[in-house]
């Protein structure tokens, strides 16, 4: 799976709409996915709420993302992570633009930049 294929997705809780996801919070030591970060209006608007769900929440991933339950979580022992952001290696040397994060069972495999190269 892959993080674009969740970003931008509409986030339901039973039929009711909660939100819309703008990326993901990994843990720094294992690279797992551990929260989806959603928000109510969008990034420009007066009215912006962000909130986090644990991926345990998560029913399914299709058309949007279903949740089985709605319990807001705190992120604790983790690491942001959303596309359009510069990456730099551990030198400090300039990667591009994460433009996707490739996923298996909720674990980040591969960070995809806009220059087409995986790491």
């Amino acid at each position: 799976m892959l993080l674009s294929e969740i970003v931008g997705k509409n986030v339901y809780s039973g039929k009711a709409l909660r939100g819309v996801c703008r990326g993901v919070c990994l843990s720094l030591k294992s690279r797992a996915v551990k929260y989806l970060l959603c928000s109510r209006e969008t990034p420009q608007s007066n009215d912006y709420t962000e909130f986090s769900v644990g991926v345990g929440c998560i029913g399914s991933v299709e058309d949007a993302v279903v949740l089985k339950r709605m319990r807001t979580a705190v992120p604790k022992n983790c690491v942001r992570f959303f596309t359009g952001r510069p990456v730099y290696s551990e030198e400090g040397a300039y990667l591009g633009i994460a433009s996707d994060l490739v996923m298996e069972n909720f674990t980040a495999t591969k960070l995809v930049t806009d220059t087409g190269k995986t790491y």
